[in-house]
């Protein structure tokens, strides 16, 4: 017997993904305005599908 844990499938589209991601890379530019001395990075499209995908996940396991 092969134990394992099953990932359950998140959905969704590219153009969520990417609205998601404009609000962020805004969130990020207004917190880099107002405090200059923090210089956050802004993470490519594809490192931020990763905090993404985590941020659902997480969402949807407090569900179950």
């Amino acid at each position: 017997m092969t134990t394992r844990q099953e990932k359950d499938m998140l959905l969704y589209t590219e153009k969520q993904l990417l609205v998601a991601y404009a609000s962020h890379v805004w969130d990020i530019a207004k917190t880099n305005e107002y405090n200059p001395t923090l210089n956050i990075e802004v993470p490519t499209v594809e490192e931020f599908r990763l905090i993404y995908e985590d941020v659902w996940n997480q969402r949807y396991g407090e569900v179950e």
